[in-house]
């Protein structure tokens, strides 16, 4: 079994489904039919369950994923630093960001005047998935509650509150003693649950005992969260920081809400399972940099 046929495997696996994994990998079905009977012989065990036409990962096939991905990520790794080690870099680099996309075009900007030669592919969607998407690094975000200790792979960037997003003519903006169930009577627009925002905010209703706001609108992108507001479409919750430099919108209020205390963490982590190349490092090192100076200045 070669690493091409364990890709081919892997492929089959993710989709369940000979016939898709065919088309998508430019190979007739028979042929990938004979691939994945050869490589249940050669284990001697198979690794799916037949159900009609349809065909199921059973523990073996699980078993067999988690080692193959090692594997493959073995060989990656080990070309990377075999290139790095004969002065050959990779210059490759493979960003995520379930959070903090907002930054990500400024970020970016300055880092390649650092690194003109560097080719960077940006993923941003919620949750990614380090072994399927092949990150080098994965901007993050989470409740400071949920998220108070960093692994060795972690490393905090910033920490910032939650607040009420108003717009300039807004009844609320008159008091500076505002509890959450004096918003409760507008209407909010609230990122969806399918954000690293929504997700974080619905959790803090769950833990807290609140009732979502009962009349909303719902949307999953930031720039739109903050434009509804601002045309008077809703109030709505947003972080205190990185929104709101990010788009410049003068014409929004933030105000904290009495006894509300929730605060997020944005933070980077690094794939512990792939190889860290220098352009990785250099990365995650300017990352750290410019959020020492945005807080230190701060731009937000």
């Amino acid at each position: 079994m070669n690493l091409k046929n364990i890709q081919y495997l892997l492929h089959v696996a993710e989709t369940e489904n000979i016939s898709r994994s065919a088309r998508e990998l430019f190979i007739a079905q028979p042929a990938l039919s004979r691939l994945i009977a050869e490589a249940e012989k050669e284990l001697g065990y198979p690794l799916f369950d037949r159900v009609g036409k349809k065909i199921i990962l059973n523990q073996n096939g699980i078993i067999f994923v988690r080692h193959a991905r090692n594997m493959l990520d073995s060989w990656d790794n080990m070309k990377k630093e075999l290139d790095e080690s004969n002065g050959k870099p990779d210059l490759s680099l493979t960003v995520g960001a379930e959070a903090c996309s907002q930054l990500l075009p400024s970020i970016l900007q300055l880092f390649r005047f650092q690194h003109p030669d560097a080719g960077i592919q940006v993923i941003s969607a919620y949750p990614l998935d380090f072994a399927k998407s092949g990150l080098d690094c994965l901007l993050r975000a989470a409740s400071s509650f949920a998220k108070d200790t960093f692994a060795p792979n972690e490393v905090l960037l910033l920490q910032e509150e939650i607040l009420l997003a108003l717009p300039q003519d807004h009844p609320l903006n008159t008091g500076n003693d505002i509890s959450y169930e004096d918003t409760l009577e507008y209407t909010y627009v609230l990122p969806s649950d399918s954000t690293s925002l929504g997700d974080t905010l619905a959790q803090h209703f769950r833990e807290n005992g609140l009732s979502r706001p009962p009349h909303s609108t719902t949307v999953n992108n930031s720039f739109l969260q903050c434009e509804f507001v601002a045309k008077g479409l809703g109030i709505s919750l947003i972080p205190a920081r990185s929104w709101n430099y990010v788009h410049g919108n003068r014409s929004l209020v933030l105000k904290k809400i009495k006894d509300w205390d929730l605060k997020r963490v944005i933070y980077l982590s690094s794939n512990p399972s792939r190889y860290q190349t220098g352009l990785a490092k250099a990365f995650k090192q300017f990352l750290i940099r410019y959020f020492e100076t945005a807080v230190i200045n701060s731009i937000y």
